[in-house]
């Protein structure tokens, strides 16, 4: 009589391991697939916010770049290029202060561009005196230009002109 009962207790055995697995999720698998969900989430709405960001900050540089690279190439053609050039020896950055440009359309509203130093090629060192130490009549500065956006953000160019009535050939370079 024992037999059929342990048939019994192993069919019961059986039949509550069929009804266990096909309980479904327990409310702790629930939770830690939502979490995990959730996690995803996050990590995707973070990467778009980083990506739109940068997408401005990269617009504004853009912006700027076009303005700074606009601003020198007109200063290059006033400077030494037109049939009155601006070029004066010993200048500093007021003395290039006034050189006329326009601002491309749309970039009138917080941006800034100009030259902030000049300086003149010193023939003894070989190089740009930054401290405008020695003569300054040798025909060629190196301006830098700085340009600024509405953010505060800022980028700076610098450009070799030259005087077009100098004549390297009279000067040791």
């Amino acid at each position: 009589m024992t037999e059929p009962f342990h048939e019994v207790r192993a069919t019961w055995r059986t039949m509550g391991n069929r009804l266990a697995s096909q309980a479904g999720e327990t409310l702790i698998e629930l939770l830690l697939a939502i979490a995990i969900i959730m996690i995803a989430v996050t990590a995707v709405l973070g990467a778009l916010v980083t990506s739109v960001s940068a997408s401005g900050q990269h617009r504004s540089l853009a912006a700027i770049d076009t303005l700074l690279k606009s601003y020198a190439e007109s200063a290059k053609y006033q400077i030494e290029l037109q049939s009155g050039p601006r070029y004066q020896d010993c200048a500093t950055a007021s003395t290039y202060a006034s050189l006329a440009w326009t601002y491309p359309p749309g970039y009138t509203s917080g941006y800034s561009v100009g030259v902030t130093n000049v300086e003149p090629w010193d023939v003894t060192s070989k190089q740009f005196d930054t401290a405008h130490s020695g003569a300054c009549t040798n025909g060629l500065q190196r301006l830098t230009i700085v340009a600024t956006g509405p953010t505060g953000a800022t980028d700076t160019l610098q450009i070799v002109v030259r005087n077009p009535a100098f004549n390297p050939a009279n000067a040791v370079l």
